[in-house]
């Protein structure tokens, strides 16, 4: 509060104040007596010819406090909307402060967890109520069971695939054989690829020629959905198909089954090495050349 005075000029008088300037508005002593008040938080007290002027303490949340005096030593303020500020103990070493939800002070978590972590590593439970991190190798495979630490598997050989093995950790192996993708031909010629089917989808013929190399036991499909004339199998110097109790195509390039309606279908499997090769289903009626 600041004060000013306007002083009588008197000059045989001493200098007194008859009007105190504050934040606001003018106060001016009534028979020789100025008032001194305070407003919540703030007291004043007179004694003799001493006014002291105070602030409450602790200072509540409603005039901007926290309502305490101290807070323990490495402990959290939590706040209680206009209730005194609570305060959260410290927890164990490594633990975390977690939210309750809305409402609700949080609390420090059970488990503990590292004080940095690497670039690359998860957060993992290393066991109960013990965060740690864990380290992979690139390309590598975590393999969880219910209750130990996680198996880090490193990266298999190129084309191998991971296989379940009924309780243990799986294993890299070697890709079964089958039709394990399709490929949409909008072009009128495709080379054919093992273990892969081909939906051929152009306006007019689609001749689809078998691979060079395969190993017994390899796959191919093809299927048509865009006209009758659909596809061709074409073969290379030594292919030969067979379908069932059919005429097998001719050996060598002048031997081929071609489709006759629009979603015919057939699958077949390498039965020779780089040579022979049998259909296993179809659906529709092919032309055996």
């Amino acid at each position: 509060m600041s004060q000013s005075g306007i002083i009588s000029a008197a000059a045989s008088s001493p200098a007194i104040p008859t009007s105190f300037v504050t934040d606001s508005g003018i106060a001016i002593p009534v028979a020789n007596v100025l008032n001194v008040l305070g407003t919540d938080p703030i007291n004043t007290a007179g004694a003799g010819n001493t006014v002291t002027i105070s602030i409450e303490d602790p200072l509540t949340v409603p005039h901007g406090g926290t309502g305490n005096t101290i807070f323990p030593l490495g402990s959290i303020p939590i706040g209680e909307g206009v209730a005194d500020m609570n305060s959260l103990s410290p927890g164990a070493a490594g633990t975390i402060v977690r939210s309750n939800g809305a409402a609700v002070d949080p609390a420090y978590t059970q488990a503990t967890y590292p004080a940095m972590i690497a670039s690359g590593q998860v957060l993992i439970g290393q066991s109960t109520n013990v965060i740690d991190g864990l380290n992979g190798a690139a390309g590598g495979v975590l393999a969880f069971d219910n209750t130990a630490y996680p198996a880090v598997i490193t990266p298999g050989s190129s084309g191998l695939v991971l296989t379940s093995v009924s309780g243990n950790s799986p294993v890299w192996a070697a890709a079964q054989q089958g039709v394990n993708s399709w490929v949409v031909v909008t072009g009128t010629t495709q080379a054919m690829a093992v273990n892969t089917g081909y939906i051929a989808n152009n306006a007019g013929q689609v001749v689809a020629t078998l691979p060079a190399t395969s190993a017994v036991g390899d796959m191919l499909a093809i299927t048509g959905i865009n006209n009758a004339t659909g596809w061709r199998v074409a073969q290379n110097a030594g292919n030969q198909i067979f379908f069932g109790s059919a005429t097998p195509t001719t050996a060598g390039v002048g031997g081929s089954i071609t489709s006759i309606a629009t979603r015919d279908t057939i699958t077949l499997v390498c039965t020779s090495a780089n040579a022979n090769w049998q259909v296993i289903s179809s659906i529709g009626s092919m032309t055996i050349v």
